[in-house]
């Protein structure tokens, strides 16, 4: 589940950056608008009048896409944190020495070895890991 979370967190990540930087293109100014920009200010150095703003772009979409992408952006961060968090989800790793034996804490049918900490099943009179009684 955790490496899931991972490789989810990192898509979005991935996801959200091509989407702002695709909006920061979109919110640039074209060449276009940029040349009518000069001549206005050119015309209004030289006549002394002031003329209005000639570019009357929406930026709906491009707002939209960087929303969007700044909310994939932190979306992937949190997975990513969640995915390293320490959370044990009922599980339990005990070190028995020779390997760790994974048991939940649900399962009542077994006790531990009170020698090295390993899973006992009920009927056993010797511990699988340590030997001892």
């Amino acid at each position: 589940m955790k490496k899931e979370l991972l490789i989810i967190g990192i898509v979005f990540i991935i996801f959200g950056i091509v989407l702002l930087f695709t909006g920061y293109q979109k919110i640039q100014p074209t060449q276009t608008e940029k040349t009518i920009g000069l001549l206005k200010d050119i015309t209004e150095d030289l006549t002394g009048e002031k003329f209005g703003d000639f570019s009357h772009r929406v930026n709906t979409e491009t707002i939209v896409i960087l929303v969007l992408g700044g909310v994939l952006f932190l979306s992937g961060i949190v997975l990513i944190i969640k995915s390293g968090s320490k959370k044990s989800n009922g599980i339990q790793f005990q070190n028995t020495g020779l390997n760790n034996t994974m048991y939940t804490n649900n399962d009542k049918n077994h006790n531990l070895c009170p020698h090295c900490g390993a899973r006992l099943i009920s009927d056993s009179r010797f511990c699988s890991e340590c030997g001892k009684k």
